[in-house]
């Protein structure tokens, strides 16, 4: 199944102070590790230790109490982008979820004609994985409370990238919405922590 859609996406960043993204990243790796380990040891822990470490990093960024859930919503010091685009949604017979999408003009970021990919399955709405190419080319895998390492291609030279999930609220297939919170490292440049809120419409 295959559907045209019109796409609302807003990315917002915030550099993180040095000292704070070294503890935040600190306690990803620890906890990988741990998770991993019990991972090995029992066919499954239902996700908790995702949702705790979860729910520290948020405690300690100080955002879980009252952020909002609109499209639109601004945190003091964060500098957004927002940008429409035209798109497709594809289901195929093995429940791969689609969407893709090129970055327009009205992107203003350095990214304009980056053509993306968020891919997903149906039943396991809240793994996601963003692939881009264009100018400068990536694959981020998202999950709560998990981190991932990916290469970031640019026309200069790759930088290597961590990805560390907070939150991720996929409701594509229920509203047309979705919602992504992780910090990133680009090693060796910056920390940022990133959201980005996704809202789709059939064309």
């Amino acid at each position: 199944m295959k559907k045209k859609i019109v796409l609302s996406l807003v990315t917002k960043q915030c550099e993180l102070e040095p000292s704070l993204a070294e503890e935040l990243f600190d306690c990803f790796r620890d906890m990988d590790e741990v998770i991993d380990d019990i991972d090995n040891k029992l066919d499954s822990d239902n996700g908790e230790l995702e949702k705790i470490l979860k729910d520290v990093i948020l405690s300690a960024i100080g955002e879980r109490a009252d952020r909002d859930n609109s499209l639109y919503s601004e945190i003091e010091g964060e500098s957004f982008v927002e940008m429409m685009s035209e798109g497709e949604l594809s289901i195929d017979g093995n429940g791969n979820v689609e969407i893709s999408y090129t970055e327009g003009e009205d992107a203003e970021n350095g990214l304009e004609g980056t053509h993306v990919k968020l891919l997903f399955h149906k039943e396991n709405p809240d793994f996601v994985t963003m692939a881009r190419e264009g100018g400068m080319n990536t694959v981020l895998s998202f999950s709560e409370g998990r981190r991932s390492r990916s290469i970031y291609n640019t026309p200069y030279m790759p930088f290597n990238l961590i990805v560390n999930t907070l939150e991720v609220e996929n409701n594509i297939l229920a509203d047309g919405t979705m919602y992504l919170n992780y910090l990133m490292e680009i090693q060796g440049l910056a920390t940022q922590r990133n959201t980005i809120r996704l809202k789709i419409r059939e064309n």
